[in-house]
């Protein structure tokens, strides 16, 4: 049982020490290539944001 809480107050002091940030590019793919290589980044996705359509496209 200590394991446990020791690795859920690890994880939750770990988390609060991220931040988000949303970028705008025009090939979005090869700017999360370009983070996903930066020291200090945990994570890079790419994608649309601000608008909801069916059919995406550029």
């Amino acid at each position: 049982m200590k394991k446990i809480v020791l690795f859920l107050a690890l994880s939750v002091a770990m988390m609060a020490k991220t931040q988000t940030i949303v970028f705008g590019a025009g090939c979005f793919w090869g700017v999360e290539k370009y983070f996903d290589h930066l020291d200090g980044v945990k994570s890079a996705t790419s994608g649309y944001a601000g608008g909801n359509y069916d059919n995406s496209t550029y």
